[in-house]
């Protein structure tokens, strides 16, 4: 017999498309995967400030939040910066991939930015990327330089922007990081099917999908500066996760690029519902 949906599974809240300008201009999507915590609660809204604000015409960009937990909790906070908010219900550590692909299922964008919350870009950067991918690899790893920013650095940035023209930017060699920020065509995300969804907690997923992209010959970097915000550790950033994702990395650095393009042909990638759907069946059971 037919179990009721066990409470804590609310439904989904409607995910259409949002972009009052008309979703067929646009250049570049930015995606930003968030689950609430002390880490990224203060800093949301200041990130999707400064994204607002960018140089490139509004009506070539739109910004998409997908939020997920047990119940929405920023949807009415992020209301006027996003043209599109997804919840997606989950019980489960921070799903990051999964979280990315609910952003970019069935976005009408040229090109997919991958932003996480605790990033700050200058002005112009959407502009940049938009035209670097005009006649670059399918993968663009926009920065070449991170700057840390310290707790006071961030607590005077998100109070007055014009403090980030005052820090200091001291010598430094290129970054070895392959997350933070991602640009991709469209088309070659959604071949390779986006994101690996079985990562959970922190850590690898990024590794994988630099891996993979640098088989395939679709890599390419940009000489960008961007800053990462200080925030306070996150509570599951620990090795309960990083161990089995690692695990999980490693048994896919192999794969071949036919294994690769083959996983974007068979897989549904993206659903608001996994985590849900999972609850569900295993309740019934």
């Amino acid at each position: 017999m037919m179990q009721e949906v066990p409470s804590g599974c609310p439904d989904i809240p409607d995910s259409r498309f949002e972009n009052p300008d008309g979703s067929d201009s646009v250049d570049i999507s930015v995606v930003i995967p968030y689950r609430h915590s002390q880490a990224y609660n203060a800093l949301l809204e200041f990130t999707l400030q400064t994204l607002i604000e960018q140089s490139l015409p509004r009506h070539r960009f739109t910004i998409v939040l997908t939020e997920q937990d047990t119940s929405p909790r920023v949807g009415d906070r992020v209301n006027r910066y996003v043209d599109r908010y997804i919840f997606g219900w989950s019980d489960r550590p921070f799903n990051r991939g999964w979280g990315l692909n609910m952003g970019f299922a069935g976005n009408p964008a040229r090109y997919y930015c991958c932003f996480d919350v605790d990033f700050l870009v200058d002005r112009d950067f959407l502009a940049r990327q938009c035209a670097r991918m005009r006649g670059s690899s399918p993968v663009l790893r926009p920065y070449r330089w991170i700057r840390n920013l310290t707790e006071e650095e961030t607590r005077n940035v998100c109070t007055h922007s014009m403090a980030l023209n005052a820090i200091p930017l001291p010598p430094a060699p290129p970054t070895k990081s392959v997350g933070g920020i991602l640009v991709f065509r469209a088309h070659f995300y959604r071949r390779i099917g986006g994101h690996l969804e079985e990562f959970e907690g922190w850590g690898y997923d990024d590794t994988l999908m630099a891996k993979w992209c640098k088989k395939l010959g679709a890599w390419s970097e940009g000489d960008d500066l961007v800053f990462h915000l200080w925030h306070p550790p996150h509570a599951d950033a620990n090795k309960k996760s990083a161990l089995p994702n690692k695990a999980t990395c490693d048994s896919c650095l192999d794969w071949t690029k036919e294994q690769i393009y083959s996983r974007g042909e068979r897989i549904v990638w993206g659903d608001p519902e996994r985590y849900r759907k999972a609850s569900i069946k295993a309740y019934k059971l």
